[in-house]
């Protein structure tokens, strides 16, 4: 079928069956939600039909890790990996859906957020390293993972590249699901948070009433990032902190803390944004060199991290919003971390922190669920952004089309 009269069928049914596809500074795998979705804006009703997050292989989470740093790989790199992730990604997505026995031409279409390898906010510490005379220093994002090569394997409509366009309103690109949270959680009379713990830690503030220009949205820090290159340089060959139990075996070395508390990020006011750039590879080379000067073990860098992490968390919630929530529902592989949630709520005991799953989604599940529901909102012409909370001056259509043969 012509994939524009395809696109109008898909259009015209009352209800529609999207993947969500989700990539995370984490970097651990795909996230894949397949969900029904009927209706658009506020008439909009979700159901998750299933779920998975198959992880990537050793030589991918390398692949990534290694091309997450602008500041050390090229252009012809950066492009190659860009058309051989998007090709990797409807491999998996293939894959994963002869394992659920669903056949593609049963889904509507698809949604991809993309991998992040760069994220350049006003904000950003790393505009200092741009030529003075670098012409016209708006901010940037970057998400690779090629969505024609996804529509062209896949035999589907994709919709993606979704930062952009709130970019180009004046926004910082992030965080991208306010909407959603707003639409789905809201919940009169009670004041609280969708909080995700995921590579970076964002949250949701939603003002349990029915106006959404109450509605607040930024990136507190980092959420797992730190703790998991700390973990992965360790030498003992784990990927991350299992449950948090390296650093509950540890003691905290306040000198480094209340050293790594100064980090500037953590006194911007919303609107704000921020990933690896900020919060990555760099920023621990310097931080596991003062640690080793320090002569700490691993436990305790484990355990001064992780309080790093809560405390920034801590300061966000009594710096950065109008007022405390009655209740916090944390989602991402974050969530998991027993000593980091142990943290959080220890520095906030006014606020009741609760699984996500709570909210009838698995916690893992949230962001790729949220882009779906995006790419129907552009699907049906409808704004997927509310005025002020990225710094954008308008609601805007997020995404980008690309089509099949």
């Amino acid at each position: 079928m012509n994939p524009w009269k395809h696109l109008e069928k898909v259009r015209q049914k009352s209800s529609r069956l999207w993947l969500g596809l989700m990539s995370g500074t984490s970097l651990d795998g795909l996230d894949i939600a397949l969900v029904a979705i009927s209706g658009s804006g506020s008439s909009t009703k979700i159901s998750l039909e299933a779920f998975a997050s198959p992880p990537y292989s050793a030589d991918w989470q390398h692949c990534l890790q290694n091309f997450t740093n602008p500041m050390e790989v090229s252009a012809i790199e950066l492009g190659q990996l860009h058309v051989s992730l998007g090709s990797h990604w409807a491999e998996i997505v293939l894959q994963q859906l002869n394992e659920w026995q669903i056949d593609p031409k049963f889904i509507d279409a698809v949604a991809s957020h993309g991998q992040t390898v760069l994220h350049l906010p006003p904000e950003s510490s790393l505009r200092t390293y741009l030529p003075k005379s670098f012409p016209n220093q708006f901010p940037a994002t970057w998400q690779l993972g090629d969505a024609d090569q996804l529509a062209q394997r896949i035999g589907l409509p994709v919709v993606s590249d979704f930062r952009m366009k709130d970019l180009a309103a004046g926004g910082t690109g992030a965080p991208l699901l306010p909407y959603l949270d707003f639409l789905l959680f809201n919940k009169i009379g009670v004041e609280r948070i969708v909080h995700n713990l995921g590579g970076i830690s964002n949250l949701t503030f939603l003002p349990g009433s029915v106006n959404s220009e109450e509605v607040l949205a930024f990136d507190t820090g980092p959420a797992n990032l730190l703790l998991n290159i700390g973990m992965q340089r360790s030498g003992t060959g784990e990927l991350y902190d299992k449950d948090g139990l390296t650093a509950a075996k540890g003691k905290v070395n306040n000198k480094l803390l209340n050293q790594w508390l100064q980090h500037p990020y953590l006194d911007l006011k919303p609107p704000k944004s921020t990933g690896r750039e900020e919060f990555g590879s760099e920023l621990m080379r310097t931080w596991l060199n003062e640690a080793k000067s320090a002569d700490l073990s691993l436990p305790d860098l484990m355990a001064t991290l992780t309080v790093f992490t809560a405390e920034s968390i801590n300061r966000a919630y009594r710096d950065h919003l109008p007022r405390l929530p009655k209740e916090s529902f944390l989602s991402g592989g974050g969530s998991f971390n027993q000593e980091l949630k142990k943290q959080i709520q220890d520095r906030l005991p006014e606020v009741e922190f609760r699984d996500f799953s709570e909210l009838g989604q698995p916690a893992e599940a949230r962001e790729a669920i949220g882009f779906a529901v995006l790419g129907n909102q552009f699907l049906m012409g409808e704004s997927t952004t509310f005025p002020g909370i990225t710094g954008n001056q308008s609601s805007v259509i997020l995404g980008k089309l690309s089509l099949p043969n």
